[in-house]
């Protein structure tokens, strides 16, 4: 078990669950990597040494939880997640995977994959990887599934571009115009040779998807959850 961070929320009786799984990609600026807890607490602390999966279960059996995240590197190649996903389907508890689409998961009610380029040379520059190919067929294979499916992209000026960003809601498009799609700002690290996107970049990048897409939304740093999140581990 890689769960290596918890957190919930009470108001919204959600639970984050981040994994350390080794990653098949290399994101340029991964906010594991530099912001490894959750973005939505002030503390900016180690994260704690990997949980063994009857630990996670017991912290889990005495909370509340309507909705738990799976997040963090990359959860899906977890070889316990199926065991978690039986513990809260037996729960009826609503289970979301956020994702880069490396491995398809059955089971879970709502994926958020996150499509990082389109063009193979930036997906290449960006994740290290080959090319998206197998990551935009595990797409269309969730879409004709009955899991509830949206996508995201960061927009990382110099990188993935307005222009990338209205490919990939283009390809979305042609898979399902309906699918959600957001659109992240980029969070530079120290050193960084990216910065992060202007407001009217981002603008600029929703209507280029929206001329593709039914519902494109953004997301930047100064956008701040409603509800309290704790650190429950």
């Amino acid at each position: 078990m890689a769960v290596y961070h918890m957190t919930y929320s009470p108001e919204m009786e959600e639970v984050c669950l981040y994994f350390d799984a080794p990653c098949p990609l290399r994101c340029w600026g991964c906010i594991t990597d530099f912001r490894p807890l959750d973005c939505h607490l002030e503390e900016v602390g180690v994260p704690n040494p990997p949980l063994a999966l009857d630990e996670l279960l017991g912290i889990l059996e005495g909370i509340k939880i309507r909705r738990v995240l799976f997040l963090g590197k990359e959860p899906s190649v977890d070889p316990h997640l199926l065991a978690l996903l039986d513990f809260f389907k037996a729960k009826k508890t609503h289970t979301v995977l956020i994702t880069n689409g490396w491995e398809v998961i059955g089971g879970v009610d709502e994926v958020c994959l996150s499509i990082k380029a389109l063009t193979p040379h930036l997906f290449k520059a960006y994740t290290g990887g080959s090319d998206p190919s197998r990551i935009l067929e595990n797409f269309k294979i969730y879409a004709k599934s009955r899991v509830k499916l949206r996508a995201e992209s960061v927009l990382i000026p110099g990188l993935i571009n307005p222009e990338e960003i209205s490919r990939i809601a283009h390809f979305i498009s042609g898979v399902n115009p309906g699918i959600p799609y957001r659109i992240d700002a980029y969070i530079p690290h120290p050193g960084d040779i990216y910065r992060a996107p202007t407001h009217g970049e981002l603008r600029m990048a929703k209507r280029l998807a929206k001329r593709h897409l039914k519902k494109v939304s953004i997301l930047h740093s100064s956008v701040k959850r409603l509800w309290n999140v704790e650190r429950i581990y």
